[in-house]
């Protein structure tokens, strides 16, 4: 999709600041089902949430252009507050 037609989806949408605000924005717009992002569905609620936000300002900080060639492919969750380490690790030496 080219600039002009980026740009009316979004005034479409009254967003003349070229944001987006929901994931209903990115999916319409761009056409990208955020169901079908690998992981997704694996995630908590609130890890969804928080991938969701992530999303939305990782492309409000990228040029409109850009936007349309960015396609997220996979998310995966590796670290939990409670599986963190409690004590340092030692490396190598005796």
């Amino acid at each position: 999709m080219d600039y002009s037609n980026l740009k009316k989806a979004y005034e479409k949408r009254g967003y003349d600041d070229l944001q987006l605000q929901t994931i209903a924005d990115i999916e319409e717009i761009y056409e990208i089902s955020i169901e079908k992002i690998k992981g997704y569905a694996t995630l908590s609620d609130e890890r969804q949430r928080e991938f969701q936000r992530f999303l939305i300002n990782y492309y409000n900080t990228q040029g409109i252009i850009y936007r349309a060639d960015i396609v997220p492919i996979s998310i995966y969750h590796i670290c939990q507050e409670d599986s963190l380490l409690k004590t340092p690790l030692r490396l190598g030496g005796r």
